[in-house]
């Protein structure tokens, strides 16, 4: 594999988990979801459950409460490009997170608070017939408050 190639799976992995963090904060579980393979795993953090498949990680997502707003920044991610059609990624992501008295959605802009954590962030990616989609992903908790 030469290293444009190598360049490439990076930046198309890298581009699926960052279209998938965007739009899990804007609640869009449709295009959160099809930056999974069709039988992506997703492995909520902090115990809250587990989804298999595009049809139940957007469910998740779209029916998330209202008056909870999140941001996911990422960083320092790398990858580990296994063959031509499997990688696995490893960075770290912190999560901004506010959620609104009673059930109203949240109205932006939100009073800025401390990072409700810091996570090490790990994916299996696979190359489909629509490019490069999260085959499997899983955090482990590093900061909590």
């Amino acid at each position: 594999m030469t290293r444009e190639e190598a360049r490439a799976i990076e930046w198309d992995c890298q581009q699926a988990l960052t279209k998938f963090l965007c739009a899990l904060d804007a609640r869009d579980g449709k295009a959160a979801a099809a930056q999974f393979a069709e039988n992506g795993k997703w492995e909520r953090s902090r115990g809250a459950g587990s989804f298999e498949g595009r049809a139940q990680i957007a469910d998740n997502i779209t029916n998330r409460a209202k008056n909870e707003a999140s941001r996911h920044c990422l960083t320092n991610f790398v990858l580990d490009i296994k063959d031509a059609d499997h990688a696995e990624s490893r960075a770290y992501l912190i999560v901004f997170r506010n959620d609104a008295e009673g059930p109203d959605p949240v109205k932006f802009p939100i009073k800025m608070q401390l990072p409700a954590g810091v996570l090490a962030y790990c994916d299996k990616f696979v190359r489909t017939a629509e490019g490069w989609r999260i085959a499997e992903q899983w955090s482990d908790p590093i900061f909590s408050r």
